[in-house]
């Protein structure tokens, strides 16, 4: 452990109580909990001050936004501008001689975060207390000079990170463009967009309240694939006798978060009894959300078994797995909207079965689909890069933040 010592939290940083009751600068942006990402290092968007009628907190250049409502959201940022805040955003600052990049640092470490979390108030609306969690033990390098090398080393990973991000953003534009075009236009066998409908509307036909190719038809999912509900009868859910076997069980959050991609992980399994009272469903069903989160998708690598939230889309050779999959996709908005605004939406068979998609011919879905996977390789790459990314952080972070692994600081340089 390098030199320092561990000390409160409030030794590096002080809490900023300044308010603006009424009058605000206009030029200055406000930042509300909204704006402020979880487990982020800087601010993704600002509001503007003159749309807050309430009074807000008031903070300066280098000044850390701490969000105290729901802090299992770890939201967390050190700013570079002045501006105004909501009352549920603490606003630190980090004390003379303290480096206060290092003390941002600080203020997103576990020790602060889980000091926050344990001493959280109310159910609905928890928040923590800058009472409470300035007494965090957190570590405090022995000068000013190592703190500041603590912060370049995990600057420059969030710097890398930052990079990443905008070039998946990048991506994720270019790419949204293109399925616009191959959803309205297609492809012709050439592997070119077809012309404009303005340039050539001979090739378009009005179907479905759309203009699409002529070689297009319109048909319902349940004419291309068998549509089927997964299934768990046994109650209680958690039954230990029923869990933890060879048999793969996913959940709605699973396939939320493969956001449409091919899923193989999975963190819940089946024993055989379980695996008896579910629904297994074979590598390519496209698995769709139908209850909370409604018409997230993924396309199975392997076999799995899955609840009623969610629908199992098996497709027939008519139709492109992938080429189906992105249609339900972009059918998300329609899909949601049958949804009964009751505490949690949720969609029926009698919803899916009936979908109405555009179908192109075969040899043109494939066709579209292969754009789609070249388009959609490079993000999966990013995505992984960030992602080593974010677990060196985290692991540099509770290294350098604890003093667990010293950093070396060059000796000044003697005179001649």
């Amino acid at each position: 452990m390098h030199e320092g010592n561990i000390r409160p939290f409030e030794d590096l940083v002080m809490q900023v109580t300044d308010r603006a009751l009424t009058a605000k600068d206009a030029s200055k942006p406000y930042v509300g909990l909204e704006h402020i990402p979880s487990s982020g290092t800087s601010l993704r968007s600002l509001g503007n001050a003159g749309d807050s009628i309430s009074t807000n907190g008031v903070f300066a250049a280098g000044d850390i936004l701490f969000g105290k409502l729901r802090p299992r959201l770890r939201k967390s940022v050190r700013v570079d501008q002045a501006g105004y805040c909501s009352t549920d955003v603490l606003v630190l600052r980090a004390r003379p001689g303290i480096d206060a990049a290092y003390a941002g640092y600080i203020a997103q470490s576990d020790e602060v975060f889980r000091r926050a979390i344990q001493t959280e108030e109310g159910t609905k609306m928890p928040r923590c207390s800058w009472g409470d969690v300035r007494t965090t033990r957190v570590f405090f390098p022995a000068t000013q000079v190592h703190q500041q090398r603590i912060a370049a080393i995990l600057t420059s990973l969030d710097n890398a990170i930052e990079a990443t991000e905008a070039l998946i953003e990048k991506h994720q534009q270019i790419k949204a463009g293109l399925m616009q075009d191959l959803f309205t236009r297609g492809v012709l066998p050439t592997g070119v967009a077809r012309p404009e409908p303005a340039s050539e509307p001979d090739l378009y036909h009005s179907l479905g309240g759309r203009i699409v190719p002529k070689s297009w038809r319109e048909a319902e999912l349940q004419d291309i694939a068998q549509v089927g509900r997964g299934k768990f009868t046994h109650r209680p859910r958690n039954d230990p006798r029923f869990l933890g076997g060879a048999f793969p069980f996913i959940q709605t959050g699973d396939i939320a978060a493969a956001a449409g991609d091919y899923l193989d992980t999975y963190s819940q399994t089946l024993s055989a009894s379980g695996a008896a009272v579910s629904s297994c469903f074979p590598t390519g069903t496209i698995a769709v959300t139908i209850a909370a989160n409604i018409a997230d998708t993924a396309i199975l690598s392997i076999p799995m078994y899955f609840p009623d939230s969610v629908v199992g889309v098996v497709v027939t050779g008519a139709a492109d797995v992938r080429f189906v999959e992105l249609s339900i996709r972009r059918s998300k908005p329609r899909l949601e909207a049958m949804a009964p605004q009751s505490a949690q939406k949720n969609i029926n068979l009698q919803d899916l079965r009936p979908l109405k998609l555009m179908l192109p011919p075969l040899e043109e879905q494939q066709a579209i689909s292969a754009r789609y996977e070249a388009a959609h390789r490079p993000i999966k790459a990013l995505r992984n890069g960030l992602a080593k990314l974010r677990a060196q952080k985290l692991g540099l972070m509770q290294d350098l933040l604890t003093g667990k692994v010293p950093v070396t600081v060059p000796e000044p340089a003697l005179p001649a």
